[in-house]
């Protein structure tokens, strides 16, 4: 009996972090893969709210996998003009015979049109979110969520879990973890490490182009330039290592609203060594990342914050804050890494003390954090991917090297 599953996604517009994912899935011989995409704005080149540009992905977002656009910028306009093309979601699931639906989030008017549209067609669910509960929510929130999310979850066949905040997530809601499968939040590890293949031979000479000497360390960030992501925590943390005489350098890689502010605020902390590289492309990224010495993430809330798996196949230490939800997953704490309340620049300003003091230490931490990222990856996505599609289909996948799956979670 053949076990091919005829698997659909639905998912709010491309993204650079879930396409080689995508691209990974439809690769395998046991997988037909249909994207239904919300949106084109992230490959019709229009502003991201965050970075507060155009952005154009420089790595193919649509190649290696069959896609469908819900609707096109600027052909779709009016609120019911665009509620109807997100409803077109309940025809393409009600006719496309598939096996199971993926649905990202269960928050948006797409993934809930998704659900009906699966229920309808008699579809299994899969669903794979961000959720966590880090944050302290009110009252009234978690009343909401208790009576939408409950009879949600029930009728979801299987959920794909990124991490250990996010299995707490469902656990709360009881979701039994026999219906819980493993697929980490993962970048693509492959590129990534070609990537610093290619530019880790020319560190000294990247270095240099910044005006770095050869005994600052430097740390670095990698991310949108938002309130949300407290960078000027970090402006404040070297500042004072620097006020201490430690050769402490900074590279702030990214754009956004506040760029401006913090550009002031490093210049009124009279930092040295502080370069602002504004945002990078993906194939752009290595350089940066190869320059840096330690990497820090000190946002105020982060659902997972894959800048961290990504510093971390460049054998960086990395430091983020308690609200980043990764950090139970990739951060072993003096081991790899620290982890910081957010807000606490001192706790901050002591962990980078340490890191920039030994650079034994630093290079241990690195090695370390390669090791706990590369069992992140879309491999082992793959795997549990294929494990649910097994259980909620009743036709067991055998894995690419010809293992039966065991349908287990992680």
């Amino acid at each position: 009996m053949s076990t091919r599953y005829r698997l659909a996604v639905v998912t709010s517009h491309p993204v650079q972090y879930q396409a080689p994912l995508f691209q990974r899935l439809a690769s395998h011989p046991d997988v037909e893969l249909t994207v239904f995409y919300g949106d084109d704005r992230s490959v019709a080149g229009e502003v991201d709210s965050g970075f507060g540009l155009p952005v154009q992905w420089d790595r193919p977002l649509l190649k290696g996998y069959q896609s469908v656009f819900l609707k096109r910028v600027g052909t779709v306009r009016g609120p019911l003009q665009r509620l109807a093309a997100d409803i077109r979601i309940i025809r393409d699931l009600f006719t496309g015979r598939f096996d199971a639906v993926l649905i990202h989030s269960y928050a948006t008017r797409l993934s809930l049109l998704a659900y009906v549209g699966a229920l309808a067609s008699g579809t299994p669910v899969l669903l794979r979110t961000e959720s966590e509960r880090l944050r302290p929510r009110g009252r009234w929130t978690e009343a909401v969520k208790a009576v939408v999310l409950g009879p949600l979850l029930a009728v979801t066949s299987a959920v794909l879990v990124i991490g250990r905040a996010n299995r707490r997530f469902y656990d709360h809601y009881g979701v039994a973890r026999s219906r819980q499968f493993f697929t980490p939040y993962s970048v693509d590890n492959d590129f990534f490490l070609a990537q610093r293949g290619i530019v880790e031979t020319s560190r000294q000479d990247l270095r240099r182009l910044h005006d770095w000497p050869e005994d600052v360390v430097v740390i670095g960030f990698s991310g949108k330039l938002i309130p949300l992501k407290r960078v000027e925590d970090l402006i404040d943390s070297v500042a004072a290592l620097q006020a201490e005489g430690l050769r402490a350098g900074l590279l702030i890689v990214g754009d956004g609203s506040s760029r401006a502010t913090l550009e002031e605020r490093a210049r009124a902390r009279q930092l040295k060594w502080a370069q602002f590289a504004g945002f990078r492309n993906q194939s752009e990224l290595a350089a940066s990342y190869v320059c840096m010495d330690v990497f820090v993430l000190p946002s105020r809330c982060e659902t997972w914050g894959l800048v961290l798996n990504e510093a971390m196949l460049f054998q960086l230490p990395v430091i983020a804050s308690s609200m980043v939800g990764a950090t139970e997953d990739l951060i072993d704490t003096g081991k790899n890494g620290y982890v910081f309340d957010v807000g606490d620049v001192a706790r901050l300003t002591d962990a980078l003390r340490t890191l920039v003091h030994s650079a034994e230490m630093r290079c241990s931490f690195g090695w370390h954090s390669r090791a706990i990222v590369e069992k992140y990856s879309h491999d082992v996505c793959l795997r549990g991917t294929l494990d649910a599609l097994g259980r909620v289909t009743g036709r067991p996948c055998m894995d690419p090297r010809g293992l039966e799956s065991r349908g287990t979670t992680s």
